[in-house]
């Protein structure tokens, strides 16, 4: 037999003996890096912003090459805007006197009661003693109505697609 042939036999008799553990090493390897993975995407998650630079370059100014003097040309009405800046909309808490009973939470799993399980709070929930309820912005109708989950509900559409849901309302309140 040549000396090729008995490295090979003793290296498939040294991996059969210890595949088990190969195996092990392989699994612990696999998991180690799915762990690794999991942290670094949810330390990027948690900062976003944390992978771009916030050096902002100076936009380039455009220097007029005029080597004649002439007088660059003007606009002739200088408050002609051709670029009008639209108003924000500007919304406001839809009851007087109002406290905020429970914050929006789209991260963290918050207790439901009513439900009797955990889930994110995707809105801001008011309390007053005060039963009348104002629209948090101006804006159309779009759905009133009554469910099991929701209570008495009125829904607002505003400019700029934003829509605002008002629930659990009391059947004697109005939304004003």
């Amino acid at each position: 037999m040549s000396k090729f042939t008995v490295a090979m036999k003793r290296f498939g008799g040294f991996l059969k003996r210890n595949a088990v553990y190969f195996l092990i090493i392989l699994c612990i390897a696999s998991v180690a890096t799915v762990i690794a993975l999991a942290v670094t995407r949810n330390s990027a998650l948690q900062n976003p912003d944390a992978s771009i630079s916030d050096n902002r370059q100076d936009e380039p100014t455009i220097k007029p090459d005029d080597p004649n003097g002439d007088p660059i040309d003007k606009p002739d009405d200088p408050n002609d805007n051709p670029n009008p800046v639209e108003e924000k909309q500007t919304f406001y808490a839809p009851v007087n006197d109002g406290t905020v009973s429970k914050n929006y939470s789209d991260t963290a799993l918050v207790w439901n009661p009513t439900l009797k399980q955990y889930s994110t709070h995707l809105a801001l929930d008011f309390t007053s003693e005060d039963k009348n309820v104002f629209a948090s912005c101006d804006g159309t109708v779009k759905e009133t109505g009554y469910n099991a989950l929701d209570g008495y509900y009125v829904i607002l559409t505003h400019k700029d697609g934003y829509e605002t849901r008002y629930l659990s309302l009391e059947a004697e309140s109005t939304l004003k």
